[in-house]
């Protein structure tokens, strides 16, 4: 059993690892290039931001597919569903708001007892972590986490693994140590928005993921694990970099048709795909909402937009109750893109 206060441990050997370490930062660095180069299309990572919260519940047994998370948040007022089924929807998007905004974040916040207290509340529907007081181990986390290490993709890893394994009443839980992971990457400016998501690949095979964090209370195990967590990190960068490609790709395919088949203006066209990529499933109500137009007109968007095959209309408008609508386009890359697994472990 490794001594939880020393870190990295007794005798860690980073040569070893440096192979995979070239190969993960090669990778991320990749996709920071794409992420600095679209600006304008911070929209298209609200589908990766969808992703990550969907991946990270199922990874902790709450399964819910995609879609149905989309269509609850879309019009929560008249979805019908089980108590059971709609905690896990619930349990999802507190995921997903709680995670950073890439559009509006600039600062790395630090992570202190305030930020994890806040994250907890955030997660688990205001209920109050305690830890009273700071332990020892806790404290070893802060400190490593706060020093300089000669490999921060190293250094995360440590810091992801170690905090599963803190025997903290309330503290311990996979989907605030996923929380922290995506600031971990942005903190070490590995990345230069917080929108480095290694969920997704890491719910391929959650049986896999649970084993190297079981694993990892003996030296050879931590060093399984970071090299684990590092391939994880390739793998992860390489399925963003694809992924928004894709997205890109798809959103200047379609501005180009509305443009070309005058459904609508180049003001009112990005206006109208920003809103789309960065909800997926909404209903007319929210789409008027989201446009500098009058509602007549955004309605004979919307039946433009539908006719083109750019939307399809989920449920029909009926008395007050507004239509609701999906961009099956761009859900479909989400969708072949993350892989759920069928695992019910909690974490």
């Amino acid at each position: 059993m490794l001594d939880n206060l020393h870190m990295p441990p007794q005798n860690f050997d980073l040569q070893r690892l440096l192979p995979e370490v070239r190969c993960a930062a090669e990778a991320i660095a990749k996709y920071d290039d794409f992420l600095r180069s679209m600006p304008e299309h911070s929209s298209l990572l609200s589908v990766l931001t969808n992703m990550e919260a969907v991946s990270s519940c199922h990874l902790s047994g709450l399964k819910m597919p995609l879609l149905d998370c989309l269509k609850f948040d879309a019009d929560k007022s008249h979805s019908r569903m089980k108590p059971e089924d709609r905690n896990c929807i619930e349990a999802v998007l507190l995921y997903r708001n709680a995670l950073p905004n890439v559009t509006i974040s600039r600062t790395c916040p630090e992570i202190n007892e305030k930020l994890l207290r806040d994250y907890f509340a955030s997660l688990n529907t205001g209920q109050l972590l305690r830890i009273h007081p700071v332990t020892r181990e806790l404290q070893t986390w802060m400190d490593f986490y706060k020093s300089t290490y000669p490999e921060p993709l190293v250094q995360i890893a440590l810091l992801h693994v170690d905090l599963y394994k803190m025997q903290i009443a309330g503290l311990a839980t996979g989907r605030l140590v996923r929380q922290l992971t995506v600031l971990l990457f942005w903190h070490y400016a590995l990345v230069s928005r917080p929108a480095f998501y290694i969920t997704p690949r890491m719910c391929a095979d959650v049986h896999e993921y649970h084993k190297q964090v079981f694993n990892s209370y003996n030296l050879e195990g931590v060093h399984c694990f970071c090299s684990y967590f590092l391939r994880k990190c390739t793998e992860s960068a390489e399925f963003s970099l694809n992924t928004g490609l894709q997205l890109k790709a798809l959103y200047d395919e379609i501005y180009q048709q509305i443009l070309n088949n005058n459904i609508s203006t180049e003001r009112y066209a990005r206006q109208m795909l920003n809103f789309c990529f960065n909800k997926l499933v909404f209903n007319s109500t929210q789409f008027t909402a989201s446009l500098d137009m009058p509602r007549s007109s955004s309605l004979r968007v919307i039946r433009h937009l539908t006719d083109a095959a750019i939307f399809t209309e989920l449920e029909p408008g009926q008395g007050s109750r507004p239509g609701k609508y999906v961009f099956q386009r761009a859900l479909d890359i989400a969708k072949k893109e993350v892989g759920f697994c069928a695992d019910k472990q909690q974490d």
